[in-house]
């Protein structure tokens, strides 16, 4: 009979634990829905934000070109990794080169690792120095000397563009985007102010870019202006 109760007395503890346990798993349960609403969030704001740090280090790039006596026809983003950048009117020593250590010393780099860019061919699947942006929705003059230098990276979702917004950029619901790769060559299309930055959805058929669909989202970022809007 002793035997007998001493086992009655190690089971209870074991059921208590048990039975906490299970209010623990519930209350887990309950609440893994706004913990993985908060992971992501922190998530996006980390993807936005380390694109905005590459784009700051870019800007420090072509700021430091400009500074050594490049004209902004002689700007190059020729790179090891993403060709058609070659700018005939860059100086040979590569001092006006953005990605060369005799020039703007900045290393390239590929977009944060987790966004989804499959959206647009593979190609595109990464950022785009150009000269040529319809932002402002118009022409500004006639003249193809009034363009300016934009870096964009298409086929961002809806989340990361709110996210790149609430870190201070613009929102375009407009714009016929095309992604020719900066060789020297500018648009007569006004981009914005130096500096701006932020998202559009491209809302246009784009004649300068087939095989990009409707309602795509692009970053951009104004790297270089040359003439305000209206000049």
């Amino acid at each position: 009979m002793r035997r007998t109760n001493q086992r009655g007395i190690a089971i209870a503890p074991i059921l208590f634990i048990v039975a906490i346990l299970a209010v623990l798993a519930a209350a887990i349960a309950a609440g893994s829905g706004a913990f993985n609403g908060d992971i992501s969030a922190v998530k996006l704001k980390a993807q936005a934000t380390a694109i905005l740090g590459y784009v700051n280090e870019l800007q420090i790039g072509v700021d430091r070109v400009i500074a050594k006596g490049c004209t902004d026809t002689e700007i190059s983003f020729e790179n090891p990794i993403d060709n058609g950048y070659t700018n005939s009117n860059a100086p040979s020593d590569k001092s006006c080169h953005v990605f060369d250590v005799n020039g703007g010393g900045i290393v390239w780099k590929n977009p944060p690792s987790g966004i989804d860019l499959s959206s647009v061919p593979l190609n595109y699947q990464s950022y785009v120095f150009t000269g040529y942006m319809n932002l402002m929705g118009g022409a500004v003059t006639n003249n193809a000397a009034n363009g300016d230098i934009a870096i964009l990276l298409p086929g961002l979702s809806d989340d990361i563009c709110n996210a790149i917004i609430n870190l201070g950029g613009n929102n375009s619901t407009y714009g016929a985007v095309v992604l020719n790769k900066f060789v020297g060559i500018y648009s007569s299309w006004g981009t914005g102010e130096h500096g701006q930055f932020g998202c559009i959805n491209l809302s246009m058929p784009n004649a300068g870019t087939p095989g990009l669909p409707l309602g795509l989202h692009y970053f951009f970022y104004v790297l270089h202006n040359r003439t305000v809007w209206g000049g």
